[in-house]
């Protein structure tokens, strides 16, 4: 261990003095005297030097939306003591000085408090080695170490092209990082959120000793804030003990800051004389600087004795003091691998001197340990001797017990019954190499598990190590890869699981280091279990049930004991059974509605299609189908209920075509149908624009049937032909022969439909039907056409008790039936 030593003006004359009587006194008292006089002094505690770099680029407003960078910033403002220099940087895609560097006192303070307000989240892109360089462009004042503090949420991104953003990230790296080390740089890190590039964040911590942390929200990054200003700027702390600290009379200032438990609830300090203190008292003594989730209280010439706090104080709080009586602590690293053995040494200084008087380290009470993040027993613990104190004042220890990697809290409290004094320290151990595996899809949606391998040590380089992963499949098969490095300076693998089952991996790491030694690691623990079916339950949000090993044979017996006793059912599996009845009634009801819905609707189209494709002859030609006996049965229910004035009342008046109207001129006795059948499917006559009498309909007209209108005895003379819609073939597939000639103009069903579904038609269809009517001298009036409609209803009646007679009417005089002339070569 090298010293400086401090020698004043006085010693040099007293020991000149003691020179020209070296011949009366002895050797040994000259050299005692020149220990006495030269004491050494700690180069340990140097003056603070903070740069915060802080990101505003324009995502902060999704990760930090109350802005809480604002209030971190001033809290640390307020906590870096005086003579120590800082200053603030904020980056998007330029890079601005905010608070100007310089040494902190009250003025700068309250310069940075306004400074601080301004801090918003407008920037376009993320220039964090911008920002480096900028705020390493001032030379460290310190003699020790400088420190900055970087908070991100982001990317490197600097452009919109990718490329661009990759040869950044390399420049940060290999150029930027290398250049802040020489200059003494420490860089500590905060990852708001867990979209910023980790990677890179704990590249730039630990190769220059630095913290790193992750707030994943924000109301982590106030402790996440203190964490990294306590490895930037330790400080003198009084021990709190519950809520009570003692003030001694060596302490000049001390300052408060209490995290409320309760954030409703106001705090209050209390001291020797018993007399509370709060915040909005006026004293030229206190200042008081009160936030939603902090105090932070300052008291100049304290009283000596004990101080308490009322309220309830949350985690990080803490209390700091000037004085002339400090403890000091050689510093420690902020990383160090697993297994690490590390040499703590602390000294008692009084104005900037350490103590080595004897009989006053005799009544010290000096304990340092070590504890896991997370654990109440301590990793280590150790009790210095200060009854056999050493000579120059500086206790040391050596500190192990650092077996497994994570985060590790060292503490040194110190009682010198009329004062005491308190250090701590955030410790991160970690492995050369970390793996970690995560879980996830691809891009073509398939389950992945991908191997992340990150290097830690600084003292190895990625060129010099290789990698294998060994994978043992379900199947009892081994597969060994290997491992390449990317270009985040990571190795990873995809593994994309085909069976199910157990997968065990195991990592082989070998190399050669800076100093030549040969190192092997094996990393175990990230086998995984592939279960296609849990994986999908999680996927929906629902919980996987395990059970574990040792409650498989408890499980067992309690499901044989069961079986073999019948129990009864406890009321929540009552409540269940109830739960699962009513379910069950609930779907077979939806079911059976359904079905009622469905035979409806079929009754419904049924109904409507045989009140327009209905003839006497489709009703004695074909055969009634048996399966639809129900509907038959509700047509039985309902017989007030008319389908021809239905459908009529749907097409609202509109013009049917002309082969509706004309009648059949051949019968057959079996093509005979009812007289009421054919009135039930007649329309009524108010619901037509032109009336026309309406006779039995013919079962199927093929569609290249062509009708011939010649021979008709008309006034026009028009030969039109007319073709059946081919919906007519769909509606009713089956086609039955036709044996004798159809007159021309019967119409089909689905001419009607056709009506309906295009109403826009109509006028060509009653421009149509009135050329008919004229060719046909069928153009009558209303009272001629109701006469002719009734003798065409009787005519009908003779035709079926004598079937073999051939009607001849002349319909009201107008039609002859031997004027048609039928032509066979026409019929198809």
């Amino acid at each position: 261990m090298h010293h400086r030593y401090q020698v004043t003006r006085g010693s040099i004359r007293l020991l000149a003095k003691l020179l020209r009587q070296c011949l009366v006194l002895p050797r040994l008292l000259l050299w005692l005297l020149l220990g006495f006089l030269l004491v050494p002094t700690s180069s340990w505690a140097g003056e603070a030097d903070v740069r915060l770099v802080i990101d505003i680029s324009g995502s902060m407003k999704r990760n930090d939306p109350q802005n809480l960078r604002q209030p971190a910033v001033n809290l640390l403002m307020e906590l870096l003591p005086d003579g120590s220099h800082a200053g603030v940087w904020t980056f998007g895609k330029e890079v601005n000085m905010l608070v100007p560097f310089g040494e902190v006192d009250s003025q700068w303070r309250e310069m940075a408090t306004q400074k601080a307000g301004e801090i918003n989240s407008v920037g376009l892109y993320t220039n964090i080695g911008g920002a480096l360089e900028k705020a390493t462009a001032v030379t460290p004042t310190s003699q020790g170490k400088a420190h900055i503090i970087l908070l991100t949420d982001g990317m490197v991104d600097i452009d919109k092209d990718p490329l661009v953003n990759q040869k950044e990230w390399r420049r940060i790296v290999d150029k930027i990082l290398p250049l802040v080390k020489d200059q003494g740089f420490s860089i500590h890190t905060i990852a708001l959120s867990d979209h910023a590039d980790t990677e890179l964040m704990k590249k730039l911590s630990r190769a220059t000793d630095g913290h790193s942390g992750t707030a994943k929200t924000a109301d982590e990054l106030m402790p996440e804030f203190l964490k990294a200003f306590d490895a930037a700027a330790p400080s003198q702390q009084l021990p709190l003990l519950g809520n009570r600290f003692v003030v001694d009379s060596s302490v000049e200032e001390f300052t408060a800051l209490m995290f409320r438990g309760n954030p409703a609830e106001s705090i209050a300090l209390i001291g020797p004389d018993n007399e509370p203190v709060h915040h909005g008292d006026l004293s030229a003594d206190v200042s008081w600087h009160h936030t939603d989730g902090y105090d932070l209280v300052t008291v100049t010439r304290p009283l000596e004795g004990e101080w308490q706090v009322s309220g309830k104080l949350a985690a990080g709080s803490r209390i700091t003091v000037v004085s002339d009586l400090n403890l000091r602590v050689k510093p420690l690293p902020i990383n160090a691998p697993v297994g690490s053995v590390l040499e703590l040494q602390l000294a008692l200084q009084e104005d900037n001197k350490i103590i080595t008087r004897k009989d006053f380290l005799n009544i010290l009470s000096i304990q340092a340990k070590s504890t896991y993040s997370g654990s109440i027993d301590p990793s280590w613990m150790h009790n210095m001797d200060t009854n056999s104190p050493p000579s120059n004042g500086v206790f040391s220890a050596s500190m192990d017990g650092f077996k497994k990697p994570g985060e590790y809290l060292i503490k040194v409290e110190l009682d010198g019954k009329s004062f005491q004094r308190g250090f701590s320290h955030q410790l991160l151990i970690s492995m050369p190499f970390e793996a970690e595996l995560k879980k996830g899809y691809n891009d073509n949606s398939q389950r992945e598990y991908r191997v992340i391998i990150r290097k830690n040590a600084e003292h190895i380089q990625p060129n010099n190590t290789q990698m294998a992963l060994s994978l043992l499949t379900p199947d009892r098969r081994k597969h060994v890869y290997p491992l390449e490095i990317n270009e985040k300076d990571t190795w990873e693998y995809a593994i994309l699981p085909q069976q199910e089952g157990q997968y065990q991996l195991q990592v082989k790491v070998t190399g050669v280091d800076d100093r030549g030694e040969v190192f092997e690691y094996t990393l175990n623990d990230l086998d995984f279990k592939n279960t296609p079916g849990d994986d999908f339950a999680s996927m929906l949000g629902e919980p996987e049930v395990a059970t574990p090993k040792e409650d498989v044979a408890s499980s067992v017996a309690s499901s044989v004991s069961a079986s073999s006793a019948p129990a009864e059912p406890s009321p929540e599996e009552e409540v269940a059974v109830a739960e699962e009845s009513s379910e069950l009634l609930f779907y077979i009801g939806l079911g059976v509605g359904n079905l009622l819905l469905l035979g409806i609707g079929i009754f419904a189209f049924r109904k409507i299609l045989g009140a327009t494709s209905e003839s006497p002859e489709n009703a004695t030609d074909e055969q009634p189908e048996p399966a639809v006996a129900e509907e038959d049965t509700s047509a039985e229910e309902e017989p007030e209920i008319d389908p021809g004035t239905m459908e009529m009342e749907e097409i609202d008046d509109e013009i049917p075509p002309m082969e509706d109207l004309e009648p059949d001129m051949d019968f057959e006795e079996d093509d005979i149908e009812e007289p009421e059948v054919q009135s039930e499917a007649m329309p009524e006559t108010e619901d037509l624009q032109v009336e026309e009498p309406r006779e039995p309909e013919v079962e199927r007209i093929d569609e290249d049937f062509d009708f011939d209108l010649s021979a008709l005895d008309s006034e026009a003379g028009d030969d039109d032909t007319f073709a059946v819609s081919p919906q007519a073939e769909q509606s009713e597939p089956q086609e039955p022969e036709i044996e004798d000639e159809l007159p021309s103009d019967t119409v089909t069903e689905p001419e009607i439909e056709a009506a309906e579904e295009e109403p826009e038609e109509e006028p060509e269809e009653e421009d149509m039907a009135q050329a008919m009517l004229k060719a046909q001298g069928l153009d009558l009036a209303e009272d001629e056409l109701d006469d002719a409609i009734s003798n065409l209803i009787d005519e009908l009646d003779d035709d079926a008790e004598e079937p073999t007679k051939k009607p001849d009417s002349n319909m009201a005089g107008e039609i002859n039936l031997d004027d048609f002339d039928f032509d066979d070569d026409d019929d198809k």
